[in-house]
């Protein structure tokens, strides 16, 4: 489908270390996102990627940011849905869970036939190491009016809250 193994790893590592060490968030500055409930900052440009919009979603459905460019989208999901001890990480049943649930909303999303040939493919050696623990992921490749995508979805607790990447490059 698409060669993206390589761009996808040098965006996700600039989230990896955001979303893993804290620590680098700062008060807001010129060019960047506050993700206050996580106590951290994106930039609002990741690579070819420059910040779109944001989204507010109802309850404990949070917000989204996101990202886009000619040749695809990231979006990133802050949001709860209500379940506690999600904690930091990958290493709980709620992410695995929210990885699971992820997978079936996109597969709900095929059943309209918005996209087709939905096919979940193996994680490419080089990404894995660039997440390494920091995110739980899953990617598809799957067609769509325009062509074929290759769609990632990053998946972590971060302060009892979901932290989701969904990026799609057709």
């Amino acid at each position: 489908m698409v060669p993206i193994a390589m761009t996808a790893a040098r965006i996700f590592l600039c989230s990896t270390l955001l979303f893993a060490f804290p620590a680098f968030a700062q008060n807001e500055k010129p060019g960047t996102l506050q993700l206050p409930e996580l106590g951290v900052e994106l930039p609002a440009e990741m690579g070819e990627f420059v910040f779109a919009d944001r989204q507010q979603y109802e309850g404990d459905l949070g917000y989204s940011l996101s990202y886009g460019q000619k040749k695809g989208r990231i979006s990133v999901y802050v949001y709860s849905r209500g379940v506690k001890d999600i904690g930091d990480g990958i290493e709980s049943k709620a992410v695995e869970t929210e990885l699971a649930t992820s997978a079936r909303e996109l597969q709900a999303y095929a059943d309209t036939g918005r996209i087709t040939d939905l096919s979940e493919v193996e994680i490419d050696e080089d990404l894995a190491a660039v997440t390494e623990d920091a995110f739980a992921i899953k990617a598809w490749e799957f067609n769509m009016p325009g062509g074929g995508a290759t769609s990632f979805t990053f998946v972590r607790g971060q302060k009892d809250h979901f932290v989701k990447i969904r990026a799609t490059l057709y």
